[in-house]
């Protein structure tokens, strides 16, 4: 796509803005955020109009290539040339600042959504909740799990997962437990990350009955188990003085493919 726009450009065929979207495409699938940009400039000098799949695109190569400022540039350009801006704006504006760590911007642009027209949905809820994990927020995490809750925002896998991860970090074990059954409420399937981090928070909580009593349902479930799932398991067991269940474990390690360490 991109070297039959560069013949169309040089055959003075008249590009449209069909065309750069197109183009743009193609760059953000091919990673490559400086180009995608190139061409959102060259629609300005050449007269054609952007709109707002023009700058998504563009926004969604930044995401990318983790350039959250030039994200947040193109984002003051939509505003700025009055392009509508939506879900899938600021859905990549936000994983493009969670991506590179930058929790104070993710919730800055997630805030904006309270004075603009965009409603929030699943996807972008989850990637604010994600992005407080990441930082270490946990309480604004779960905080913003619970407000999804409450304004009837589906709830989904990716979510569930970073507020179990959360309270896991700030040792809340009872708070992830909690989680863990809101996930069976709402049908939602269970992966080796929600009990990689249930079974750390209960190991790091000393709730070693907690601990072995998931590290079951793992098993049962037939769920990939990492390493980490049962050096937790273990290291739960050995600090409730169970070395009994701690063998057992180790056990079920030698009979898996799983690499122990």
């Amino acid at each position: 796509a991109i070297m039959l726009f560069g013949v169309m450009a040089s055959s003075r065929v008249e590009l449209d803005t069909i065309s750069f979207n197109t183009v743009i495409y193609a760059c953000e699938e091919a990673g490559q955020w400086e180009r995608a940009m190139q061409l959102l400039r060259a629609m300005a000098l050449g007269q054609v109009e952007s709109n707002t799949i023009s700058f998504n695109t563009s926004i969604g190569a930044c995401e990318r290539g983790c350039q959250w400022e030039a994200a947040l540039q193109l984002l003051g350009e939509m505003l700025h040339n009055q392009v509508k801006s939506d879900l899938v704006t600021y859905s990549a504006l936000i994983s493009a600042c969670d991506a590179a760590g930058e929790l104070a911007q993710a919730m800055q642009i997630f805030s904006a959504l309270e004075q603009s027209r965009v409603e929030r949905n699943t996807i972008i809820c989850s990637a604010a909740v994600s992005a407080c994990e990441k930082g270490g927020e946990w309480k604004k995490a779960l905080h913003l799990f619970l407000t999804m809750a409450l304004r009837d925002v589906e709830l989904d896998t990716i979510a569930v997962n970073a507020a179990i991860s959360a309270c896991e970090k700030g040792g809340e074990w009872e708070k992830a437990l909690h989680l863990f059954r809101s996930m069976a409420q709402c049908t939602l399937q269970s992966s080796m990350i929600t009990f990689s981090a249930l079974i750390s928070a209960c190991e790091k909580g000393s709730a070693w009955e907690e601990a072995l009593q998931l590290f079951g349902a793992t098993v049962r479930s037939g769920v990939e188990t990492a390493t980490i799932t049962f050096n937790a398991t273990i290291s739960a067991c050995e600090k409730g003085s169970k070395w009994e269940k701690a063998l057992f474990c180790f056990g079920v390690i030698a009979e898996s493919k799983v690499e122990y360490d």
